[in-house]
């Protein structure tokens, strides 16, 4: 692994490493924010096979924490905890990562501003700086969202400027076990009569449409603690879901017409609730939402 290209370089600041460079998965200690470009090359020979082009690679995209004109110090040492001397880490998927930033040598150092970042993720990983607890401080939790390689760094800044950020691999494998999540209680919900003004000598009007809550009876439980995503359907009636990722959700009901004054019409609609947990296990459940429309003559009309 070769730096190919990096960011124009601060004043002072010369402080670009890669560590097992010889390996699959190297390490670039970067000394100031900016995209870098490196060039992996495998094969038994020192020299690729004709026709074959080496392979650049983004290796990280490092953070802008430092203010304009701001230099990055060197001479001090990072010690990191729940870190390996190689500079990497084991977790599990859809488990809280614990990460401490220890402490920084010289003892004498102070450290004003802590900022954590994600600088790469797996493919199918969604992850972002959101998964962090507490990014701003040096004891955290990271929250990795499927199995495989991220890149952690952790900045730190004194009164002299910001230390060359420290970078740590966590790799993550899928959990051995898994309980899927369960939906308790049930929320069939039956609305009040609507009611739709007949004149006389003319068809009825339409019922207004009625918003309605899904779910507020329903009570969701992981066995393993894991967060849960929430998906409503509409599976069958007059209506359309509005909100469909919270719990209760938010649907709206079509109004119906009735025949005639002292008619009534029933609009009933059915909701599929998916909820699902981190690892991908899901349960569903059918939420029944039961209207009527009834016809009432002028007379007895709201509001006339």
């Amino acid at each position: 692994m070769h730096i190919r290209s990096r960011p124009e370089a601060l004043p002072g600041t010369q402080h670009w490493l890669i560590t097992r460079r010889d390996r699959a998965h190297a390490q670039l200690i970067p000394g100031l924010p900016g995209v870098v470009f490196g060039l992996l090359a495998a094969g038994c020979a020192p020299v690729l096979p004709a026709g074959e082009a080496p392979r650049p690679a983004v290796l990280v995209d490092v953070p802008e924490p430092l203010g304009e004109g701001a230099t990055i110090i060197t001479g001090y040492q990072w010690r990191f905890e729940r870190q390996p001397e190689e500079g990497a880490a084991d977790a599990v998927d859809c488990t809280w990562y614990p990460l401490d930033a220890g402490a920084i040598y010289p003892e004498d150092a102070v450290v004003e501003q802590w900022e954590w970042a994600l600088q790469s993720r797996p493919e199918e990983s969604t992850a972002t700086n959101a998964m962090f607890e507490n990014r701003d401080q040096s004891v955290t939790a990271f929250f990795p969202d499927v199995a495989g390689e991220y890149l952690i760094s952790l900045a730190a800044r004194g009164p002299d400027g910001w230390l060359a950020p420290e970078l740590i691999v966590v790799d993550v494998f899928e959990r051995d076990h898994n309980s899927a999540p369960t939906i308790e209680g049930t929320s069939d919900t039956t609305l009040e009569d609507a009611l739709a003004c007949c004149p006389s000598g003319g068809g009825c009007e339409t019922c207004d449409d009625v918003e309605v809550f899904l779910g507020e009876g329903i009570t969701l439980y992981d066995p393993d603690g894991d967060p849960l995503t929430v998906q409503w359907s509409r599976v069958s009636g007059g209506a359309e879901v509005v909100d469909e990722h919270n719990l209760p959700g938010v649907a709206v009901l079509a109004g119906a017409v009735p025949d005639e004054a002292g008619a009534c019409v029933s609009e009933d609609a059915t909701f599929l609730l998916v909820v699902t947990d981190c690892p991908g296990q899901s349960v569903s459940a059918v939420v029944l939402v039961e209207s009527t429309c009834c016809g009432v003559s002028d007379a007895d009309c709201p509001g006339r």
